[in-house]
């Protein structure tokens, strides 16, 4: 999915095309389908589709509150679990007691989000995609009251809190590889 798209999913019409789709029985989808796209751009229908499902599948990591959430195909698979991102935040922020993050490589931000309950944290990801979707999802878990999001290459940010969070399962190493198995939290 593109950023336009996304965007459009986030309308008013995005999400009663959204609803639609998610209130659909399935024995009921071909003409449910065909009737949306008549109204709506394939596009959105298509978007509002690959929700649905990705929602029903992010139930595994994020249990009710994936209904709420957006994602990407590659967000969701690359997204650490509830109860994983809980336990970085509590064994290793809270451990160290670090209060202000900086969190690099946003993904869907399921790590940021869940750091971003307890610390004041700054995300930041040079991707815009990955910006919405933090953002949307901390608007519908409310969960931003603690979180700046800010799309900038990371090579000019220049971090202000007490550690960094870089989540490198979010980018590709040169040879197509993640390029590593984990996280890292750098504190300076």
């Amino acid at each position: 999915m593109d950023l336009d798209t996304f965007r459009a999913l986030l309308t008013d019409e995005g999400q009663a095309v959204l609803a639609a789709v998610r209130d659909c029985a399935p024995a009921t989808w071909p003409a449910t389908l065909t009737a949306l796209r008549w109204d709506h751009s394939a596009e959105l229908v298509t978007a509002a589709i690959e929700q649905v499902r990705l929602r029903r599948e992010a139930e595994a990591k994020f249990g009710a509150d994936a209904q709420r959430m957006y994602f990407t195909r590659d967000g969701l698979d690359r997204a650490s679990h509830r109860e994983v991102a809980e336990y970085k935040l509590g064994r290793v922020l809270d451990e160290i007691g670090v209060v202000f993050l900086d969190v690099f490589h946003l993904g869907m931000g399921a790590d940021a989000l869940a750091m971003g309950s307890a610390h004041a944290v700054t995300a930041v990801d040079s991707d815009p995609l990955n910006v919405a979707v933090t953002t949307a999802n901390g608007e519908a878990l409310d969960a931003l009251s603690m979180m700046w999001i800010r799309q900038q290459e990371l090579t000019a940010y220049r971090p202000w809190g007490e550690a960094v969070f870089i989540d490198v399962l979010q980018r590709a190493a040169p040879d197509g590889s993640d390029g590593s198995d984990g996280t890292q939290v750098c504190v300076p």
